[in-house]
């Protein structure tokens, strides 16, 4: 067995995300944002003091400043507007199936119908009010561990 050092570096890292966006759901968005927002601060500061453009750093600073004071509130308005997005979707979807006025042939292909526009609705909704987007983080991160685990073996053979 011959260890791999990035390989196996690269898997619990990837472990680890897998975990953090299961454990911290949509709130991984705010915290990258944030990131990149501090990210931003320091790249303009490090501009002021070796003297490169003033502009720039003051534009980057301002960006960041702004990026970490508003990443939380933008990351809510963010899955409101998606969930507003699904929810039109679905309710359009439903529309053009009333107006169409088509009959199905059978119970099941109606169902088939009308299934996607309503779930589309319910799910919509569920974003909005409720925290149907975590859900989504937490399938994402499983494959993620998953993948992790999966480069894990890899770097051990």
């Amino acid at each position: 067995m011959k260890l791999q050092g990035n390989k196996l570096l690269q898997a619990l890292i990837t472990i680890v995300l897998g975990a953090l966006l299961i454990i911290w759901k949509t709130g991984v968005i705010s915290i990258a944002i944030t990131v990149f927002g501090v990210y931003l601060i320091v790249m303009g500061i490090i501009e002021i003091v070796q003297k490169k453009d003033l502009t720039t750093a003051i534009i980057k600073i301002a960006i960041g400043a702004v990026a970490v004071l508003l990443a939380w509130l933008v990351t809510q308005v963010a899955v409101i507007i998606l969930g507003v997005l699904i929810v039109l979707s679905g309710v359009v979807q439903i529309l053009d199936i009333v107006k169409s006025n088509k009959k199905a042939e059978n119970l099941v292909k109606t169902i088939m119908v009308w299934a996607v526009p309503v779930l589309s609705v319910v799910a919509g909704l569920f974003v909005i009010f409720g925290n149907g987007l975590d859900w989504a983080f937490i399938v994402f991160g499983v494959l993620v561990i998953i993948e992790g685990i999966i480069s894990l073996i890899d770097a051990l053979k």
